[in-house]
């Protein structure tokens, strides 16, 4: 399958952030990572904490200065990192999320 017909499966547009980083806490330990990807239904995330497929994790990001919290299920391992997808998120970090996807997009598309 193409990356071309995996996009279409998404149910949001998704960006590669840089600079990103989230602490992470799963049920055992806590870390900072690096957030590869973002987008309103979920993100990728590179670092070292072990998680468990399914598992639901707590994390904490900064969007536009200020640190906002989410719980997420872990719906994929992979290499060092793994994939979230966010759970019960607020209107308010929702709407921060499409706001940064939307803003980086464009940024893309002038360059």
């Amino acid at each position: 399958m193409s990356n071309h017909l995996g996009a279409e499966r998404r149910r949001y547009p998704r960006v590669h952030v840089s600079d990103m980083t989230a602490v992470v806490l799963s049920r055992l330990h806590s870390a900072v990572c690096v957030v590869q990807d973002l987008s309103a239904g979920g993100a990728r995330i590179a670092g070292d904490l072990a998680v468990v497929y399914g598992e639901t994790i707590e994390l904490t990001l900064e969007l536009y200065r200020t640190p906002v919290t989410a719980f997420a299920n872990v719906v994929r391992i992979e290499g060092n990192g793994f994939a979230i997808e966010f759970r019960d998120v607020t209107p308010a970090m929702h709407h921060a999320i499409q706001r940064l996807v939307l803003e980086t997009l464009k940024r893309a598309h002038t360059k």
